[in-house]
């Protein structure tokens, strides 16, 4: 829309057959796009010489501005959902086919240019997901505890005492070991590493976690375990029992007593912590 359009429209005012309120409005919603100050002054000229209520178009135009920047946001949100749930759906795809791979024919047979074959995605969209092969097993692991947290600590906490809670989810993790041994392998280096190396964050051992979490401050408030000592450090005494649990299983598999070693183990994490 030009200023001389605009022009002769402030000309044709008091024409009965021009329409000139819609194009005033129109005029207002072109305020952004052109010369601001010569546009607005111009059109306020026009709307004066009409005997026109400027309130009126200025209100509309800001209240039709506002609903589109409404839609613009709404449709900006859609969009990004949508991106996000893609994102999250060729996550789990990932998961799902890498580790179908990995228990058929193991994880070292497995390669990452193989699991974005396999999924249907370039090389480098898998990596933008996964750096490495146990990244994957990770994420598997981690959300398989998340998945069953809320079944199990409702479990737990129906058990008498804090020996028991932690006897039943020893043999329940190590259950889990025993099945997929390669895996679950794979999942301790990976995570002992990123242990050593400061790495390790909340995020990526939060499935675990929870569970020693709820242990520890039921044990608390049953006055079992002691308050004076950080429940971030009782958490990782608790990690660490089951890693003692699971190195020993891996040391002599088909001789593992896991009874002994479970009784052993947490007995040592009681003794450290009880009140």
């Amino acid at each position: 829309m030009s200023l001389s359009l605009l022009f002769h429209i402030g000309l044709g005012y008091g024409s009965t057959s021009f329409p000139i309120k819609p194009c005033l409005l129109g005029g207002f919603l072109f305020f952004k796009q052109f010369n601001q100050f010569i546009l607005f002054n111009l059109l306020t000229y026009i709307i004066r010489r009409a005997n026109l209520n400027i309130g009126y178009y200025y209100t509309s135009y800001k209240y039709i501005l506002r609903s589109k920047e409404a839609r613009t946001l709404t449709e900006e949100k859609t969009t990004m959902n949508r991106v996000e749930r893609k994102k999250e759906e060729t996550k789990q795809k990932i998961i799902k086919v890498a580790i179908e791979l990995f228990i058929k024919q193991g994880v070292d047979a497995i390669t990452m240019e193989q699991i974005a074959r396999e999924v249907d995605i370039a090389k480098g969209t898998l990596y933008n997901y996964f750096p490495v092969k146990e990244a994957i097993i990770n994420e598997f692991i981690q959300e398989a505890f998340k998945k069953e947290n809320p079944k199990t600590l409702l479990e737990l906490e129906a058990l008498p005492d804090t020996r028991t809670r932690m006897t039943v989810i020893m043999r329940m993790l190590i259950g889990g070991v025993s099945q997929y041994k390669d895996i679950f392998e794979k999942f301790m280096v990976y995570n002992l590493q990123r242990l050593m190396s400061l790495e390790l964050d909340k995020t990526s051992r939060a499935g675990f976690a929870n569970l020693g979490e709820f242990i520890t401050k039921l044990g608390q408030k049953n006055g079992e375990i002691r308050n004076d000592i950080p429940v971030d450090l009782i958490m990782n005494l608790f990690e660490f029992v089951f890693i003692e649990v699971v190195r020993q299983y891996f040391r002599s598999p088909d001789t593992f007593d896991h009874s002994a070693v479970i009784d052993q183990c947490v007995e040592l994490f009681i003794n450290g912590v009880k009140k």
